[in-house]
């Protein structure tokens, strides 16, 4: 906007001449000057002038504002070239339809073309200057609230499905507990849509930055591990390890795994009579052939 301020001033200085010109030009009337032949209506000393100035300044206002639109980033109808948008067109149609209102000697014509104007000027120049200050007030609010914009580590305390779209999106309403470094830990809530595949979860972690005077105005910053992918994986399933057995050709790779497992339950007690108990089992059920099973039970009872 600073950048603009001189192409404001000079495209204020157009709109000015213009403001003063048009309505002297209203007050004029239809008029003509020169020629052969015998005017009804001849134009006054100095209408040349007002029209110069009209011309004039519509020329600096027009090429003014085209060039605030390079100069802002926003184009337009924002900054510099909102402005003078609104100036050009809320002035003149100010100026004309004060005219045709308060002026004295109009034309019923000059009293109309006033009134016209005026109507559809003011609209043009009024309507995008409002939106343009609502979006300057909003940012400067936003401005105010990144200043003073806090962050804090939260949890998601609760999550509520409101809808379901199809088969795997829903609309939910996620809840964060939020713990403050300087405060007391307080909740607050936003409706989003989620894949129900991957559904925030009851204590998911996340930074959020929020406002302190209004903590319902929030953002979440970025989402952290899941309270299940923190939690210690269970230990992988245990692979029984390849036993060599002496005598028996091929080694270990040429016996079932029945041989690696009862080494494993011999590992986890003592008791040999219960050993030998499992041993039985596991012959009677045919998981051991006899070999193994007079091996495996010459191995308990040699062993002091």
């Amino acid at each position: 906007m600073k950048k603009g301020i001189p192409v404001i001033l000079v495209g204020l200085a157009g709109v000015v001449a213009q403001c003063i010109a048009f309505p002297h030009l209203l007050k004029i009337g239809t008029c003509a000057s020169g020629g052969p032949y015998v005017i009804a209506n001849p134009c006054p000393s100095g209408t040349a002038t007002w029209i110069l100035l009209i011309g004039g300044g519509m020329t600096v206002s027009i090429l003014c504002i085209v060039a605030a639109s390079f100069i802002t980033s926003g184009g337009l109808f924002s900054g510099a070239g909102l402005v003078l948008w609104s100036a050009e067109f809320l002035g003149l149609g100010l100026a004309l339809l004060l005219t045709a209102i308060f002026g004295h000697n109009l034309s019923g014509g000059a009293k109309s073309a006033g009134y016209s104007v005026g109507i559809i000027f003011i609209p043009m120049g009024g309507l995008p200057l409002l939106f343009g200050i609502k979006g300057w007030i909003t940012g400067a609010e936003n401005k105010l609230v990144t200043r003073r914009a806090r962050t804090a580590d939260a949890t998601i305390s609760r999550v509520d499905e409101l809808r379901r779209y199809g088969t795997n999106q829903a609309r939910v309403k996620v809840t964060y507990a939020v713990q403050p470094s300087d405060g007391a830990s307080f909740e607050v809530s936003r409706e989003t849509n989620a894949i129900v595949s991957h559904m925030p979860q009851f204590g998911d972690r996340a930074k959020i930055s929020y406002d302190p005077r209004h903590p319902d105005r929030f953002e979440v910053v970025s989402a952290g591990v899941s309270a299940s992918a923190r939690r210690t994986s269970p230990p992988p399933a245990t692979v029984p390890t390849m036993v060599p057995i002496p005598g028996i050709p091929g080694g270990a790779s040429a016996l079932p795994w029945a041989s690696s497992l009862l080494s494993a339950q011999s590992s986890n007690g003592g008791d040999p009579v219960g050993r030998l108990k499992q041993l039985a089992d596991l012959h009677s059920s045919g998981a051991l052939t006899d070999a193994e099973f007079q091996l495996e039970k010459s191995k308990i009872l040699a062993e002091p």
